[in-house]
């Protein structure tokens, strides 16, 4: 079983600034548990205001073919391939409830933690999902993880990295049936 971590860099304004800050090639990090074509992660809720955020569900049909994306599959065991299945319902049931941390994104900036009650940044979010079910333990605490951070996963394998257009006519289809068929 796996967990796929889908690292992203897009050309908008968020992505730029997070690119600036950090000079990493990847600004955002998502998560799926059965194909990169929908994931699962905190980010922008709508395209005109990045400071409306929460938790949001991703597919590649929406976004901008120019995108850089890397797609990273991480073995996992059954037991926590399930517990993460439960958290991400859990999200999906009540992701309403939650918010975008953007205070955390200012202490990663500071290297100093400030928490937020119900709220994670994409790759906060995608480390502690992973931490949670027992599928993986990072060396330093989720509030602190980049999203450049999952490529050092000796465990993960690249499985793609390059253009979101490139990826989707490889794989023939842009509703991501065949592209999502070769994952399981």
């Amino acid at each position: 079983m796996y967990a796929y971590i889908l690292l992203t860099h897009s050309k908008t304004l968020p992505a730029q600034l997070v690119r600036l800050w950090t000079g990493d090639a990847y600004s955002h990090a998502a998560i799926s548990l059965d194909s990169p074509m929908t994931a699962y992660s905190f980010g922008r809720k709508g395209k005109l205001n990045f400071l409306n955020g929460g938790f949001i569900e991703e597919q590649f049909a929406t976004m901008d073919q120019e995108t850089q994306i890397s797609i990273l599959r991480l073995p996992i065991t059954q037991k926590a391939y399930y517990r993460a299945r439960i958290l991400l319902a859990y999200f999906q049931d009540y992701g309403y409830c939650y918010h975008y941390n953007f205070k955390g994104i200012i202490g990663i900036m500071l290297h100093h933690r400030i928490g937020r009650r119900n709220a994670y940044f994409c790759s906060q979010f995608v480390s502690t999902l992973l931490e949670k079910s027992g599928a993986y333990f990072f060396s330093k605490p989720a509030c602190f993880i980049k999203p450049c951070d999952f490529l050092e996963l000796n465990e993960a394998e690249i499985l793609y990295s390059g253009t979101l257009a490139q990826y989707l006519s490889s794989n023939a289809d842009l509703d991501g049936s065949a592209a999502a068929a070769q994952w399981a």
